[in-house]
């Protein structure tokens, strides 16, 4: 008996084990397809990309049907599509640009400026400021993210299984602790955000953000980071 009950609980372990390794591989395989898509693409906000090209030139392209709207230093420009040999491109008086998915030319103020690629983590908060979101957070293990919008305050979580939607509260705010919670439930869920003005590292890139995060789902709780948008 002692020996059934000993090989019982190694199988559950082993069962464990490898439930949590294909949870690790979804996940990666999502963010794999997420970082090396043409570039991000939001409902009814069309394709976001944030170009870095090799003389440290940077812009911000937003790509709706035939249009880019293309943020550079001290201007924002909208340009047509036109026909083009090679690649995608978009053109006015003022400038020309080309998208070939990671990768972009553009030619701005009697310069051209080559090699410019695609930054496809950067792209997912330009995308969230470009849709209005006012504050983006993430978190791992398992991965989420977190958005509040003048609208709503939307959670996706468990690597993108747990997909909610939560109305604003008037938030409590501690301006001498730079705290700020905010307290609001859907059908399902009661959530408690906790927003904590102090650096905070990114567990998995090391990347700095200036807020430090708690989510509280059902008393289930996620610890991140994130910044504002606007």
């Amino acid at each position: 008996m002692r020996a059934e009950t000993n090989v019982s609980g190694v199988n559950m372990a082993n069962s464990r084990r490898f439930t949590s390794l294909i949870i690790s591989v979804v996940a990666l395989l999502l963010l794999t397809l997420l970082w090396t898509s043409p570039g991000l693409s939001a409902p009814g906000m069309g394709k976001t990309f944030v170009y870095r090209c090799d003389d440290d030139f940077n812009f911000i392209v937003n790509i709706k049907e035939e249009t880019a709207w293309l943020f550079l230093p001290g201007k924002t420009i909208s340009a047509p599509l036109t026909p083009s040999a090679s690649g995608v491109k978009y053109q006015t008086s003022e400038v020309v640009y080309w998208n070939k998915g990671q990768e972009a030319l553009i030619s701005f103020d009697t310069k051209d400026h080559k090699n410019c690629k695609n930054d496809a983590k950067a792209a997912i908060w330009e995308s969230a400021k470009l849709r209005g979101i006012d504050f983006r957070a993430v978190g791992n293990e398992p991965g989420w993210h977190l958005e509040i919008s003048h609208q709503d305050i939307s959670y996706v979580g468990a690597y993108g299984t747990i997909r909610e939607i939560f109305p604003v509260p008037e938030p409590e705010t501690d301006q001498a602790g730079r705290r700020t919670v905010y307290r609001t439930k859907n059908a399902d869920f009661i959530l408690e955000l906790q927003l904590e003005g102090r650096t905070c590292l990114d567990t998995m890139s090391g990347e700095e953000f200036e807020t430090s995060v708690t989510v509280l789902l059902n008393n289930n709780k996620y610890q991140g980071c994130g910044r504002p948008l606007h």
